[in-house]
């Protein structure tokens, strides 16, 4: 991970991650995203969502899924921009995702490459 934070409230964690120039794979962002979470969740998106950030398009998904066998609720972001992919995952027990997701949302909304 680039960056992540564990909100220890809430028991959720944020994860950021970029690959570029020679670690950039370009595909259809839909595709980017299914790659990004495959092993972590299950079935169809919760909700899914286009965004506008930096000037570029991102698609969001929230997911059910697991890790070591413990439900979790997923939200992934996924966008491209200057042969850059740029990532973000927010993990929460299901129970509590919504209270944190506002944040991750707005965090988001402030997406800004640098160069």
């Amino acid at each position: 991970a680039d960056k992540a934070w564990f909100n220890k409230k809430l028991g959720a964690t944020v994860y950021f991650d970029s690959n570029c120039k020679g670690r950039y794979e370009d595909g259809r962002l839909a595709d980017l995203i299914t790659h990004l979470t495959f092993g972590l969740v299950q079935g169809s998106p919760l909700r899914e969502e286009v965004l506008t950030l930096d000037n570029r398009e991102a698609l969001i998904r929230v997911y059910d899924g697991s890790i070591d066998g413990v439900p979790v609720r997923v939200g992934a972001m996924v966008t491209k921009k200057d042969q850059c992919l740029y990532d973000g995952l927010y993990i929460a027990a299901p129970t509590v995702f919504e209270d944190g997701w506002g944040n991750f949302v707005g965090m988001l909304s402030g997406f800004e490459t640098k160069g």
